[in-house]
């Protein structure tokens, strides 16, 4: 399925705050959902954010995620977050490589539960390899 990357549009938060809200995909995230005001909160600071760098996922015309890039502790992380029907689809994947052949600035670091296989496994295809646990439950990778 071809994958689009493009800016983050207002009709896009409403589908975004789906996602988040999602009880599966946040505890495969160790997220846990906001509610509505404290999402517009989140999103209206990270689009007005000059260090976040962040795009809409979309498939077959309809936004299916985020990826982003962010200053985390003097370092850059990436996160993403797909629609939990969209996922084992390869869309993650196309969407996290092309969004970082786009923004090559290095390096670039990821935080992600050590559960979460499906994270792992899609940062690991685009050249993230582990350094280290965070926490006991999170893994620290880098991407050179």
């Amino acid at each position: 399925m071809p994958v689009r990357l493009r800016p983050v549009r207002s009709e896009d938060l409403p589908v975004f705050f789906a996602h988040q809200c999602d009880p599966v995909a946040a505890a495969m995230a160790g997220f846990t959902p906001r509610d509505r005001v404290n999402f517009d909160a989140h999103w209206h600071r990270i689009l007005a954010d000059t260090d976040c760098i962040v795009a809409t996922i979309e498939a077959d015309d309809a936004p299916l995620g985020y990826v982003s890039t962010f200053l985390q502790d003097r370092r850059r992380e990436i996160a993403f977050w797909i629609d939990r029907a969209a996922w084992n689809r390869g869309i993650a994947r196309a969407a996290v490589s092309a969004f970082l052949a786009q923004h090559p600035e290095r390096p670039v670091f990821a935080t992600v539960l050590a559960t979460n296989a499906g994270s792992r496994a899609v940062l690991h295809a685009s050249g993230f390899r582990a350094i280290g646990p965070v926490e006991p439950d999170e893994l620290l990778l880098r991407l050179d």
